[in-house]
């Protein structure tokens, strides 16, 4: 489990460096790929998008950069856990949530990649969790990120409602139209 871990992560890592060659190579230097339209009401339309920029080509870089870095040495850690198959299923499903997190072009997107970083960190808190306090750690970071995903989960709301949108893109031109 964590030869195919760092192995895949390790991958994402060259094909992230790949990227950056192709990306600086044209002129605008920003990629979108949209997979899906979640949802269409009224006018209101939600895609399941991803976009690679400069900023968030450097976020990749470090999520699967700094994640094979962890992952390489898990390997030596973990060797003699029971559980490492499990270990190893929690970081690469981080590592996927961080880049779902970093390539978002919707909110609503970036919202399921903050979810998933939060559950993945839960898990990894409560990992061993048969000793009292590591179980302990991972309920009180799950109920105060419980307290941010209602937070944010608002925010978004409120600029969906003032912005007509949730891509990322079309909420910014359309906060700088409403300030200005």
């Amino acid at each position: 489990a964590g030869a195919l871990a760092t192995l895949s992560v390790g991958a994402a890592f060259l094909l992230a460096l790949g990227t950056a060659r192709l990306l600086f190579a044209t002129p605008d230097h920003v990629r979108r790929v949209t997979l899906w339209q979640w949802m269409r009401l009224d006018g209101f339309a939600v895609h399941i998008a991803f976009v690679v920029d400069p900023l968030s080509l450097v976020m990749t870089l470090v999520v699967t950069g700094v994640g094979f870095l962890i992952l390489l040495y898990a390997c030596g850690y973990m060797h003699d856990d029971p559980d490492q198959a499990r270990f190893f299923g929690c970081m690469t499903l981080f590592v996927a949530a961080m880049l779902v997190l970093v390539l978002s072009a919707d909110l609503l997107c970036l919202y399921v990649g903050w979810e998933g970083v939060g559950l993945c960190s839960y898990l990894l808190i409560g990992f061993w969790y048969r000793q009292a306090e590591n179980g302990a750690a991972a309920r009180k970071a799950f109920i105060v990120t419980r307290i941010g995903d209602v937070l944010m989960l608002t925010g978004l709301l409120l600029l969906a409602t003032r912005t007509g949108s949730l891509d990322i893109a079309r909420v910014l031109d359309r906060a700088q139209g409403l300030t200005g």
